[in-house]
C-alpha cells in the first residue's frame, strides 16, 4: 500500500494518521468473533457486550489474527512511516474491550533512543462516543514535556483543550506513533469499543531488544532459550520470521527462526 505525499507528511508531523477502510467488513466481522471469542474463554463471560479488559498477547493464540499481522499492506505502511525501515521489528499486539475511559498518556517515552508505531484496527463504530483523542505533534519531545508539566499544574491534572477526536468506523486503521499523547474516551452504555492493537518498532537498539523480547516472554511465548509457541512458524513467510528477529544469535528462539520452525 502506498501513502501518498500529504499522508506520509501529516504523520511526520502530527504523529497520527487515520487510513479509512483498511478491512472489508467481512473480515471486520470474522475478528470480532474472534477476539470475543478469545476474550469468553479468559474471562468466563459468554456475553461480549460485558467484556472488559485486554487479551495481551494474541499473536500465538488465533490463525485469523496471525493471518491479520502478515499482511503486506501493514508492512509496507511501516516501511514508509518509520525513517530507518530495514530494521523493521514486531514489539507488541494485544486486543482491547474498553467500556470505562482512560487517562492521558503516551505509551513509550519521547526520549527512549528508538521509533516505533502502532497500528489500531477498530471493530465498532466510535463516532457515537468512546473514541481515541490524541495532542497532535506531542511525538516531539520538547512538547512532550511541556504536556507532562501542563498535567502537573493542578489537582486534578488539567484537560488538554488542543486534543482532536478521532472518529473512526469499523474497518478503519488508526495509526499513531507511541510517543503521542493520547486518551481513550468513555463510550455509551450498551456499545463496544473493540479494538487490535499492533505495534513495529527500529528494532537494532539495545533497548529495543530488551523491550521486545521481555513483552514476549511476559504474554506467554517464552524466554529467549525456549522453542516459540505452536504455529508461530508452521508455514511462517519469510517477513514474519525477520520482525520475530529480535533474539541474540545461538539462542533458541534466533535458531528456530532461521531454520523457519
Amino acid at each position: 500500500m502506498e501513502l501518498s505525499p500529504q499522508q506520509l507528511h501529516s504523520f511526520k508531523v502530527f504523529g497520527f494518521l487515520v487510513v479509512p477502510q483498511f478491512l472489508t467488513p467481512d473480515h471486520v466481522q470474522a475478528l470480532r468473533d474472534a477476539v470475543s471469542a478469545l476474550k469468553a474463554e479468559e474471562s468466563g463471560e459468554p456475553d461480549p457486550i460485558k467484556h472488559q479488559g485486554r487479551v495481551v498477547g494474541m499473536f500465538h493464540k488465533d490463525r485469523l489474527l496471525q493471518e491479520l499481522f502478515d499482511q503486506p499492506g501493514l508492512l509496507a505502511i511501516a516501511r514508509q512511516l518509520l525513517d530507518d525501515p530495514p530494521c523493521l521489528r514486531f514489539l507488541g499486539d494485544e486486543y482491547v474491550s474498553y467500556s470505562t475511559p482512560a487517562d492521558w498518556h503516551p505509551d513509550m517515552s519521547p526520549n527512549q533512543d528508538f521509533e516505533a508505531l502502532k497500528y489500531g484496527f477498530y471493530l465498532d463504530d466510535l463516532s457515537r462516543g468512546g473514541c481515541l483523542r490524541v495532542v497532535p505533534g506531542s511525538h516531539n519531545p520538547a512538547f512532550s514535556d511541556s504536556l507532562g508539566t501542563y498535567r502537573k499544574s493542578s489537582e486534578p491534572s488539567p484537560d488538554f483543550s488542543c486534543a482532536h477526536p478521532c472518529m473512526v468506523m469499523p474497518g478503519d486503521l488508526l495509526i499513531f506513533n507511541l510517543k503521542l499523547w493520547h486518551q481513550g474516551t468513555a463510550n455509551p452504555n450498551g456499545t463496544h469499543r473493540r479494538v487490535i492493537f499492533w505495534s513495529v518498532g527500529q528494532g537494532q537498539s539495545e533497548s529495543f531488544r530488551k523491550f521486545a523480547t521481555g513483552f514476549h516472554e511476559k504474554v506467554g511465548r517464552g524466554t529467549d532459550n525456549d522453542s516459540w509457541p505452536d504455529f508461530i512458524l508452521d508455514h511462517a513467510p519469510l517477513a514474519r520470521r525477520e520482525m520475530l528477529d529480535v533474539y541474540a544469535p545461538g539462542t533458541t528462539k534466533q535458531c528456530e527462526l532461521e531454520l523457519g520452525g
